[in-house]
């Protein structure tokens, strides 16, 4: 399922079969794909399920869980945000060495 708020728009696409040709040193269709996914929100009753030490096992395991799965989405929608800055922002040497 791919969003088109997150089609990009600095990149070719192949006519019928839309698959995007890269011209980046990653893989951005990843990208995109995970950009789309919609970011799961952290309620106050799980932060509070984890802030009595020593953590459990099963509360360990919940919360790497949830981080593989939300990490990458997160990551994913900031790498587009990079995306759709003007271009003069891309060369300010700051932002350059995060992107």
């Amino acid at each position: 399922m791919t969003s088109s708020a997150f089609r990009p728009t600095h990149s070719a696409w192949n006519n019928g079969n839309r698959r995007h040709i890269s011209k980046s040193h990653y893989d951005e269709t990843v990208v995109y794909k995970y950009a789309s996914q919609k970011i799961r929100p952290v309620s106050l009753g799980q932060l509070l399920k984890y802030r009595r030490l020593p953590l459990s096992a099963e509360n360990i395991l919940d919360s790497v869980s949830y981080s593989q799965a939300e990490l990458p989405v997160r990551l994913a929608k900031r790498v587009i945000s990079f995306h759709r800055l003007p271009f003069i922002v891309g060369t300010n040497p700051h932002i350059a060495r995060v992107y």
